[in-house]
């Protein structure tokens, strides 16, 4: 399902139920960092609640791509909290203009951390969905070297939850 998220629950049933109809059996969904964490510090994982539900309807597995502070070299996917306070959360800038840039700095601490809690908070919530529903979810992170060097998650990795 490239380019979908777990935002549409309409268009989500509609596209299982393909996937399903020709024997296919895996599903590929966006996680959308700013769908999840609206709330500093709070997250909402009801969405993913209502995927996993309905890739059990039709047993389908699930592959989550988790979108946050960096996706394509921008902060489209960070929640407005983050994006709100630049002061906080660093942005990049151009070299020869100084021109402030609508990327987060790779070098910003507090982004990499308020990063690093969410897919933290998430990865702890597939888990503890996949034991209650006996799923196999994967899950998928891209991520720049520095990201991967602070976290100690590499870049591409995928787990069995």
């Amino acid at each position: 399902m490239g380019g979908y998220s777990v935002r549409d629950e309409a268009e989500i049933e509609e596209n299982f139920k393909a996937t399903k109809y020709t024997n296919g059996n895996t599903i590929c969904l966006a996680i959308f960092w700013e769908s999840t964490g609206a709330r500093e510090g709070k997250f909402d994982f009801s969405s993913i609640d209502t995927v996993i539900k309905i890739a059990r309807r039709y047993e389908l597995r699930l592959i989550f791509l988790w979108f946050a502070s960096s996706k394509n070299g921008v902060m489209d996917y960070a929640p407005a909290w983050m994006k709100s306070k630049p002061e906080i959360y660093k942005r990049a800038t151009a070299k020869k203009t100084a021109t402030k840039l609508w990327v987060l700095s790779t070098q910003c601490k507090a982004s990499l951390e308020a990063d690093k809690k969410a897919f933290t908070a998430l990865c702890a919530y597939l888990k503890k969905q996949t034991a209650r529903n006996k799923l196999l979810l994967d899950y998928r992170l891209r991520m720049n070297r520095e990201y991967s060097a602070a976290t100690g998650i590499t870049a591409g990795s995928s787990s069995r939850i």
